[in-house]
């Protein structure tokens, strides 16, 4: 079974929670004025600085109307190394449209297209040799 590192973990919930907040139209205030926490707290779950408790998660999932199960979705295997993209900051339309095609050929591709796309740029980021592309494996 594949490992995935904690830090790893919270950033990744820290961008769904970041990406569930802008989609339900909630600005981090309000987010944690629900959760009886500041702002700051807040932004420091969607960076993944702090780690977010089960019961808070579940309350974002029912603010935002997501299934606690999407927060985790793309951990369960290595393939899903966390990326510098920021996938919060992109507008609720795309990441609508995004949402839809999850599950066709198209967004199957388009998940592999960015995975590829991150894991490139993490391995120049640590000088690790890129794939060579002109063989066949």
């Amino acid at each position: 079974m594949p490992t995935v590192r904690m830090d790893g973990v919270e950033h990744h919930l820290g961008r769904r929670i970041a990406i569930a907040r802008r989609k339900a139209g909630l600005t981090q205030e309000m987010l944690g004025n629900s959760l009886n926490c500041s702002f700051q707290q807040v932004q420091k779950y969607e960076k993944g600085t702090n780690r977010i408790s089960a019961s808070a998660l579940m309350r974002i999932g029912t603010l935002t109307d997501v299934p606690i199960s999407w927060f985790f979705k793309g951990l369960d295997h290595e393939d899903a190394v966390p990326s510098d993209i920021e996938w919060s900051r992109l507008d609720p339309a795309i990441l609508q449209g995004l949402d839809k095609l999850h599950g066709t050929p198209l967004g199957t591709s388009l998940h592999n297209l960015v995975l590829e796309v991150a894991r490139l740029k993490h391995d120049a980021r640590d000088g690790a040799p890129g794939r060579d592309r002109t063989s066949t494996p």
